[in-house]
């Protein structure tokens, strides 16, 4: 008996469509839809291989073809410690398959491909606006109900169209560069802080360490409650140029003893 062909490309974009607003009560073009069955509803798997009237592993390998093809009708994801990656072809193994960034298809940077995340749901996943968010209200039957705010979606395999993946890419650029902005304002709020206590003395400690031919970058100081906190380390030649400085300034050495007195067993000075 030979063996049925696959479906074409449009037909699987119209049984995802399906799967979505059916049953997901999602959208293709906003959303990605689970490979196989989660505690959220159907898979694509199960639903090609009852639509189809086939096999599940006839389904499942339907799937993968159409996902590994080179200009594929969906991509294939899976979610790995939270980080959504790719799955493609493996160029270096014939027949194998190599999980990639969503970078490499040349839609983002990595840093912001990092960030790419799912809600359980298959929509973006933002932890910015998600994590410990309210629970919205919502209507069902005219009378109202707490819905929980989403949360990411664990470890798991996910199928989604070059649409939704453009949506996803855009969300995750936007809420990188805002995460970016809140970062760069709350490390401008705390140096002002530090500046309005120590300013003229860390310009002071910044010019001893560019007199000693050391970045005065490596100096890092942040307020810590009512304190403030300064510190910079020395590498390697770094160290030698400050201790030459220092030696030409006619500051006077302290050994390590004399740094930390010994004690005796009384608990007396040595």
């Amino acid at each position: 008996m030979a063996q049925r062909l696959a479906p074409p490309a449009e037909t699987f974009i119209e049984h995802m469509n399906n799967l979505a607003t059916r049953y997901l009560h999602t959208d293709t073009t906003t959303h990605a839809v689970p490979w196989g069955g989660t505690r959220n509803g159907t898979g694509l798997v199960d639903y090609i291989k009852a639509y189809e009237r086939t096999t599940r592993q006839h389904a499942h390998g339907w799937i993968t073809e159409m996902a590994l093809a080179e200009k594929p009708p969906f991509y294939w994801l899976s979610i790995r410690q939270g980080i959504v990656l790719v799955i493609r072809r493996d160029p270096d193994n014939l027949g194998g398959t190599v999980a990639v960034l969503v970078s490499d298809l040349g839609l983002c940077d990595p840093g912001t491909a990092a960030t790419i995340a799912l809600t359980e749901h298959g929509d973006f996943y933002d932890p910015h606006a998600h994590d410990n968010a309210d629970p919205a209200t919502v209507f069902i039957d005219g009378e109202a109900c707490a819905s929980p705010p989403p949360r990411r979606a664990p470890d798991g395999q996910w199928l989604i169209t070059p649409e939704a993946l453009a949506r996803f890419v855009a969300l995750a650029t936007q809420a990188r560069h805002r995460s970016i902005a809140n970062a760069q304002a709350a490390q401008a709020a705390r140096d002002a802080i530090v500046d309005s206590r120590h300013g003229v003395d860390l310009d002071y400690i910044r010019g001893l360490l560019h007199a000693a031919q050391i970045d005065p970058d490596e100096l890092h100081a942040h307020p810590a409650g009512d304190h403030t906190v300064a510190g910079f380390r020395l590498r390697d030649n770094d160290i030698t140029k400050l201790a030459d400085l220092l030696a030409y300034y006619g500051v006077i050495p302290i050994c390590r003893e004399e740094a930390h007195p010994r004690t005796d067993t009384t608990g007396a000075s040595a």
